[in-house]
């Protein structure tokens, strides 16, 4: 069966992709062209995550984190990610809530209720879960 092509434009370049081809697929083609990190695209005009696929011929734009929504992008992504390291590396039981608060300067305000040791050993398995993480997708699995 012939697999269904569609036309994407990028700046000034036509290219053929499968349907279902991710938006991350084609940004992962373009990233040498880009100092920063594409974080989203632009369809036709119209803000998409990468995890979303190609479903018509389309105009593509990306955005990276050195452009204020792709930075807030970001930024929100990292605090999730943060949250998420918390309770990888406490048991999920010992936690009652994690909050972040505010941002204070460059760095964000949080706060943890629960029986857990906040300490200096805890806030580094915290950095090691989120680096984790971050290198293998966020989702657990080596990519």
């Amino acid at each position: 069966m012939e697999k269904k092509m569609y036309s994407v434009q990028i700046g000034d370049e036509i290219r053929q992709y499968e349907a279902g081809t991710t938006y991350r697929q084609i940004a992962a083609e373009h990233q040498k062209d880009y100092e920063d990190d594409i974080v989203l695209v632009f369809i036709n005009d119209r803000l998409q995550e990468l995890h979303k696929t190609l479903e018509g011929d389309c105009v593509m734009r990306f955005e990276t984190t050195s452009g204020p929504i792709g930075h807030k992008t970001y930024k929100r992504s990292m605090s999730l990610m943060l949250v998420k390291a918390v309770y990888d590396v406490a048991n999920h039981d010992d936690i009652d809530k994690v909050r972040i608060h505010y941002s204070v300067s460059k760095g964000y305000y949080c706060t943890i209720e629960g029986n857990i040791r906040l300490d200096q050993e805890f806030l580094e398995h915290v950095e090691a879960r989120m680096r984790e993480n971050a290198r293998d997708g966020g989702d657990g699995y080596a990519h």
